[in-house]
């Protein structure tokens, strides 16, 4: 994932972090270079906005807006008035979406956020990294073919500590461990 990341010139971009929790991906992002929409429920947005300025410089935090979002709500603060977005990230929301009920808002909030109508058809298609831990397998996948509709679909593989040779070096000089679960899973979504 982090090659993958290293590999975008992040500060052409702009991403929506669905159900940003502690905002840590939509952070990241950030701090690559991107600017983030970090949203979630209202409820939600004091801790973000904490840890925005807590792990953001201040120019970082001109790139950072934290904004509520509600699955099947107006998306206009987001594609209105010819914005488009370049990514959508969404970190673990399917296991709750299906909870609740709600994995058809999400599908819905995906699909309006990535439309060629929103991102003008002339640019290219906008991408989605989604990842879940896999714990319901049946409307998990039923969601994945839904979105194999509208999208195509590429699994990433993720590296794992049985890849990892004691005595390799980053650039830094620092060991790298990785760390995978084979119950977690992480797609590029690209709109068709």
């Amino acid at each position: 994932l982090e090659e993958s990341l290293d590999s975008i010139d992040w500060s052409t971009k702009t991403v929506v972090d669905l159900g940003s929790g502690t905002g840590v991906l939509g952070i990241a992002l950030t701090v690559l270079g991107a600017k983030v929409f970090l949203t979630d429920l209202p409820e939600q947005l004091d801790l973000i906005q904490t840890n925005v300025l807590k792990n953001c410089t201040e120019e970082e935090r001109t790139r950072a807006q934290v904004l509520p979002l509600t699955w099947g709500e107006s998306l206009e603060p987001f594609v209105g008035g010819g914005q488009r977005v370049d990514y959508v990230v969404c970190s673990d929301l399917l296991f709750c979406a299906i909870r609740v009920g709600c994995e058809d808002s999400l599908f819905e909030c995906i699909t309006g956020l990535t439309s060629r109508d929103a991102c003008g058809s002339v640019a290219p298609p906008s991408k989605v990294l989604f990842c879940y831990q896999e714990r319901i397998a049946r409307p998990e996948e039923e969601f994945l073919r839904r979105c194999q509709q509208v999208f195509s679909v590429e699994e990433t593989t993720n590296l794992c500590m049985d890849d990892f040779q004691p005595g390799e070096d980053d650039e830094d000089g620092i060991e790298s461990l990785f760390y995978s679960d084979p119950e977690i899973r992480l797609f590029w979504f690209t709109r068709k």
